[in-house]
């Protein structure tokens, strides 16, 4: 039943969500659960494909990554935790990877402590092509949403 009233109508689409979700809540919790397991996957792949651009380091679980500009982080928040929250949608993705440059932990501890510069344009041809390659297994159709 249609209301008038913008209010009123605002309550009752607000109500109306409310049930929905409720009627399906088992379904939607265990469809985000596989969607963000099956990116974690994807983007643990990808991080095996990775060397340090500093010292070659290829082990995924060493391979961080390096905002070249530390200003452009989303939220301002560190490597591990901006990415992760988007890495179920491929524009979001792209857009924060663009910004950063692969290094191992040791380095990119390094790099901040101010001891080793690292040589951007360098490496951010390699990089570049090995992201987009990347980017390709996305789903580029995926809706934008963060997942914690």
């Amino acid at each position: 039943m249609p209301y008038k009233d913008p209010e009123t109508r605002k309550v009752k689409q607000a109500e109306n969500n409310h049930r929905w979700y409720l009627k399906n809540q088992k379904r939607l919790i265990q469809k985000a659960a596989t969607a963000k397991k099956r990116t974690r996957e994807l983007f643990i792949e990808f991080k095996k494909t990775l060397v340090c651009c500093e010292c070659g380091e290829n082990r995924a679980a060493c391979i961080e990554f390096h905002h070249v500009n530390g200003r452009d982080k989303i939220e301002g928040k560190s490597d591990r935790s901006s990415l992760s929250r988007y890495y179920c949608c491929r524009k979001k993705l792209e857009e924060e990877l663009e910004k950063c440059l692969p290094v191992c932990a040791n380095c990119h501890n390094l790099v901040h402590a101010g001891e080793i510069e690292l040589n951007v344009s360098e490496c951010s041809k390699d990089w570049r092509k090995t992201l987009q390659k990347f980017l390709g297994w996305f789903d580029s159709s995926r809706s934008c949403q963060t997942i914690d």
